[in-house]
């Protein structure tokens, strides 16, 4: 009866693991590039000269989006949600910032992508 209640838990397992959803390529760069820009973003927009474009590529396959800074954790009656989405096909970063009383948008990019390392796979 244990080896059958043993075999069980081993097939629900493989099969759970199996339909897990993986993270995308662009996913993982958005975790990188995120850590990297969050030091140059906040409540009050974004601290920075970068480039900035008229909208979202639409072929570009972008990641989630990420949150960089939150004006409303902040306290912030007239901040700003700054997000970030991440391009694995064309290794490029948007920065979204929306806000203010106005209802401001500016989107930032392309900007470069963190190169993150993976220390499981070696130098």
């Amino acid at each position: 009866m244990q080896s059958l209640v043993l075999m069980f838990v081993i097939a629900f397992t493989a099969v759970a693991l199996s339909q897990a959803p993986t993270p995308s390529d662009a996913d993982d760069l958005a975790t990188c590039t995120s850590h990297r820009l969050a030091n140059f973003v906040g409540p009050l927009g974004v601290d920075q000269h970068w480039p900035t474009v008229e909208s979202l590529p639409s072929d570009a396959d972008l990641s989630k989006s990420t949150v960089l800074a939150d004006a409303n954790n902040a306290n912030i009656d007239d901040g700003f949600i700054v997000t970030l989405q991440v391009s694995g096909k064309t290794n490029s970063a948007y920065v979204i910032s929306r806000g203010g009383f106005a209802g401001l948008q500016t989107i930032y990019g392309p900007l470069p992508v963190a190169s993150c390392r993976n220390p499981a796979s070696g130098p």
